[in-house]
């Protein structure tokens, strides 16, 4: 997600509400992206409630925003679509890989783990596809979930039935991502449809909106990518493991030979919590190695190493 990522004036964790459970903490990228001109379609070419959504500006094309998600997803490797739940039917589910006025929706089968994932988790909501997240994006026998927010949009009122179905579904919270945007020094010309949407809460009422955020990093300057001086500091090693404390509250600790310790929870001994550890570092604008370890004291733990972590090693930096 390195794309995404580099886009990104602020990395944080923010609590989602779930259904019947507790909070889920999730990745948000906020980001800014650049209005395109004209900023919507035309009116006569597709109905208002697509026309009626901004265009943004990726790389010389007009996009909406979820379908800006997926285009720099995809110049990382990873494909995608942007589930469009709004204007699906029973019969008709609609998948976009591209705008909708020029392309043919994408299907899903093509894809069979995610069309699997997309599936189980509507069937364990009892057929209903409400508050999916907006981008379902795959790389090997990875997945991840992408909720896009604009200005001023707000959580689904669905979101928490859906979090809850995904994560019994066995989608993991590193999984799970947010990209919250603003327009380059541009008021929405035009306001979007708030149907559907979670009138705002108060802070007493405990509402994710405005929850305050927890771990956060990094956090750049206004400029889209930081420098090299930026991204050294705080020292790695440091940085991930507050991180995936945080976030995931797992076990972590850092040694001098570059690399961050997780301590799997009891019975986690397997393929799936690597996947998730690789997946929750790269979120951090990380390209982690990621490998089982047996302790000397007969303990297990998934090992991780960044290009920058084995850097400080050379430059003697030993401190954590």
């Amino acid at each position: 997600m390195n794309h995404l990522v580099s886009r990104a004036s602020r990395v944080s964790t923010v609590a989602r509400p779930v259904l019947d459970a507790p909070p889920v903490l999730i990745t948000e990228f906020r980001v800014e992206l650049d209005l395109a001109s004209p900023s919507h379609l035309p009116a006569d070419a597709l109905p208002s409630t697509y026309t009626s959504k901004p265009l943004v500006l990726i790389e010389g094309a007009s996009l909406f925003g979820e379908l800006a998600i997926v285009r720099l997803l995809q110049k990382d490797g990873w494909g995608g679509v942007w589930v469009d739940t709004f204007h699906s039917s029973a019969q008709h589910q609609l998948f976009w890989d591209d705008m909708p006025h020029r392309a043919a929706p994408f299907g899903l089968q093509q894809v069979p783990l995610a069309r699997g994932i997309y599936d189980r988790i509507v069937a364990a909501r009892g057929g209903r596809r409400g508050g999916f997240f907006d981008v379902l994006a795959w790389r090997g026998d990875e997945l991840a979930f992408i909720e896009y927010k604009g200005p001023g949009d707000r959580p689904n009122r669905n979101e928490p039935a859906w979090l809850a179905a995904a994560l019994s579904c066995g989608v993991a919270p590193a999984q799970l991502f947010c990209v919250s945007a603003t327009f380059a020094g541009t008021a929405l010309p035009q306001a979007r449809d708030r149907r559907n949407r979670v009138p705002k809460a108060s802070p007493s009422r405990g509402s994710a909106d405005t929850a305050g955020t927890i771990g956060v990093v990094p956090t750049f300057p206004s400029s889209r990518t930081p420098t090299m001086s930026q991204k050294k500091e705080p020292v790695h090693r440091r940085k991930i493991s507050s991180a995936l404390q945080a976030t995931h509250g797992w076990s972590v600790r850092t040694n001098v030979d570059g690399y961050v310790e997780v301590t799997p929870p009891r019975g986690a001994r397997d393929d799936a919590f690597a996947a998730q550890v690789r997946a929750a570092v790269t979120a951090l604008g990380y390209e982690p190695q990621v490998s089982w370890f047996r302790r000397s004291d007969g303990t297990h733990c998934v090992r991780v190493r960044t290009p920058e972590t084995i850097a400080q090693i050379d430059r003697g930096r030993h401190r954590v």
